[in-house]
């Protein structure tokens, strides 16, 4: 049987270089996964920490990367992380275990235009220093097109101000500037 993402939760609210699942990172009532640039944080099987790439055209995608188990943030009672991929034609195609360890993540699969590669971090049994890193490289066959997980990562804050906000913002200086003695 083909394991594939049952389903997949946006991560809606980007907060200290990090999207994540929950406005608030401290809401104790409330476990939340979070991805940023290098790594993330799962928090359970219900909320795995998820990169999602879609493919802008048909053809077959090389997969290369390490997954790192924190070695800094060891506990007594960790157990690491595993790490899947998940392409929505094929099902899973790779899975790997880093315990306060790293490990090579490799794989090749065909595309479609639309397709999606899930790249997906479980906790095992223990749900602590589940902190993990992993920098993934999708190189396209027969291209020197590619994609790197850190690279491109996607950051709201890095987007480019439109006219309007570049208006505004030369209207809000000169008024500072107006202040000046």
């Amino acid at each position: 049987k083909e394991k594939k993402l049952k389903n997949f939760a946006e991560h809606k609210f980007f907060s200290a270089g990090a999207w994540r699942l929950n406005a608030n990172e401290l809401d104790p009532r409330r476990s939340t996964a979070f991805i940023n640039r290098e790594g993330g944080t799962p928090t359970g099987k219900t909320n795995s920490a998820i990169r999602r790439w879609t493919s802008s055209f048909d053809g077959k995608v090389t997969i290369s990367g390490k997954l790192v188990h924190d070695l800094e943030q060891a506990c007594v009672s960790c157990d690491g992380v595993e790490g899947v991929i998940v392409s929505s034609r094929s099902g899973a195609v790779g899975n790997w275990s880093a315990y306060l360890s790293q490990v090579e993540t490799a794989a090749t699969i065909e595309v479609k235009t639309g397709d999606t590669i899930d790249f997906v971090v479980l906790n095992k049994k223990n749900t602590s220093g589940d902190d993990f890193k992993w920098h993934v490289t999708i190189r396209r066959e027969g291209s020197a097109e590619d994609w790197d997980s850190v690279r491109d990562f996607y950051s709201p804050l890095a987007q480019p101000m439109t006219t309007w906000e570049r208006y505004v913002q030369a209207l809000l200086a000169a008024v500072e500037f107006s202040m000046i003695d």
